[in-house]
């Protein structure tokens, strides 16, 4: 018995080595967290995240949206990543952002990938605190531009000119779109920021056929959504511009989270500028299943003059598998009906509006860091390889020490 108890110390010291010199974690002790978080809730893994983070300085781009008595609209673009999983970490970002606000407050994704998780839901108070400083003493403005939508490439996005600023929406489907590294996103909003003091730039994230990696700088792809959004902005510039409406809209639906479907449902805004109904429709969830998009926009564009679809990463669909798109388990015939209720609404809902772009500085917010998550997967993974091999080397010695005593005693 003592020499099994030994090989099986030898082999847990073995396993959890290289997550202690990785990272200073226990392994066990982050499997019991784990474990834990699926049993009851529990959010014991913040602990080991908080060890492996480090602070980043993010800007996240608003639209304050006015309108007289009517309820004011929020429309904002964090670039933080809504995970890792669960509600662990920033996994519930959209939600928590969404009721600290009086107004109705669309969550979209902009670009950040798992790097950017927030280690704690406790960091989400940071943003919040941001974004409330964000909207003191900014100025409204009663007209807005035309949307547009342009393609480059692979990527295609939608544009509109809000007061002084701009929104760009972008999307790569049909074609499987994950994460857009901050970077391409910071590269845009500098370009932009020759002609608009706000440029909001959102991932859509609307197109997952399997799980892949995020698009990174100096890509084929990334130099098309840098191209596309600079022609976007362009237009913008030169747009005219015109006094209009908003309407907004909100629906909880009747799906679960292990349907792909988060806790805040769909949400609606339309714009109307000069005749031209505008639709941004989003869905609480991680990721589109691919085809749903257009199954969604085909019917959309019947009742306004463009429009786009997108989801809000949301990772509280996620818990032991990445893979868990809106559209896989439930097919979009079942919750199209839904959307269109809520279009119809924002439709019922428009009101003659003022909007104000607005730059929040979200500072010190603790997140996993550059490359931590892929470091931290690829440690474990490597530790799993191990595992059957060394479990039997240590048996079998075990056991040969065991026959060994026996023999000597004997």
């Amino acid at each position: 018995m003592l020499s099994f108890g030994l090989g099986f110390v030898i082999l847990i010291w073995m396993l959890e080595r290289p997550l202690d010199r990785a990272f200073k974690i226990r392994g066990l002790a982050l499997l019991n967290a784990f474990i834990a978080h699926m049993t009851d809730g529990s959010k014991r893994m913040e602990d080991f995240f908080r060890e492996i983070g480090e602070e980043i300085f993010v800007p996240q781009v608003s639209f304050f949206f006015r309108r007289g008595s009517n309820k004011p609209i929020i429309f904002t673009v964090p670039n933080l990543h809504p995970g890792p999983l669960g509600e662990i970490g920033g996994g519930n970002l959209p939600k928590v952002l969404h009721d600290n606000f009086d107004d109705e407050t669309l969550v979209v994704h902009g670009c950040a990938t798992h790097d950017f998780n927030l280690v704690s839901e406790s960091e989400i108070d940071k943003v919040l605190n941001a974004l409330q400083k964000s909207r003191n003493g900014i100025t409204y403005s009663g007209v807005a531009g035309k949307s547009g939508r342009l393609t480059r490439g692979s990527v295609q996005v939608l544009y509109q000119r809000l007061g002084d600023s701009v929104l760009l929406v972008t999307s790569r489907s049909p074609q499987r779109t994950e994460d857009v590294d901050f970077s391409i996103g910071m590269t845009i909003m500098a370009e932009g920021h020759r002609w608009f003091p706000h440029v909001a730039v959102v991932d859509a994230h609307n197109c997952m056929t399997d799980l892949s990696s995020p698009v990174l700088l100096a890509t084929l792809t990334a130099t098309e959504y840098q191209h596309v959004s600079l022609d976007a902005m362009e237009k913008c510039r030169t747009a005219s511009l015109y006094p209009f409406r908003t309407g907004v809209a909100h629906l909880l639906l009747p799906f679960s989270r292990k349907q792909g479907f988060g806790d805040l449902g769909v949400q609606v805004l339309v714009t109307e500028v000069d005749g031209q109904r505008t639709a941004y429709v989003l869905i609480d969830g991680n990721n589109m299943a691919q085809g749903v998009r257009e199954v969604l926009l085909e019917q959309v564009l019947k009742v306004v003059d463009n429009a786009e679809v997108m989801t809000t990463d949301s990772h509280v669909v996620n818990t032991i598998t990445g893979k868990n798109p809106v559209g896989m388990h439930v097919p979009a015939s079942e919750f199209l009906p839904f959307v269109m209720q809520a279009l119809q609404t924002a439709i019922d809902n428009l009101e003659p509006s003022e909007v104000a772009g607005s730059t929040a500085h979200c500072e010190h917010i603790v997140v996993f860091g550059s490359n931590r998550i892929s470091e931290l997967a690829s440690t474990v993974n490597a530790v799993l390889v191990f595992v059957a091999p060394l479990s039997l080397a240590m048996l079998l010695l075990a056991f040969l020490l065991s026959l060994i005593a026996y023999i000597v005693i004997v």
